[in-house]
């Protein structure tokens, strides 16, 4: 479990830093619900992307035996 947590702080810091880069230093602490709002989409997003690469891996797979 540790590893998810690890995962998540990265992200957070890497949502953090995004926000505070685009509209200035601080930014992202008095929004908090942007923070909230970028990280799930950030995951989600990154989700449908493995999920895309494991069906595409599958569906390769079942080419090669039709």
């Amino acid at each position: 479990m540790d590893n998810f947590f690890d995962y998540l702080e990265n992200e957070l810091e890497d949502v953090i830093q995004s926000i505070d880069d685009t509209f200035g230093e601080g930014y992202a602490k008095k929004h908090p619900r942007l923070v909230g709002s970028l990280l799930m989409t950030m995951t989600k997003n990154k989700n449908t992307m493995r999920l895309s690469n494991s069906l595409t891996r599958i569906s390769n797979s079942i080419s090669r035996f039709s």
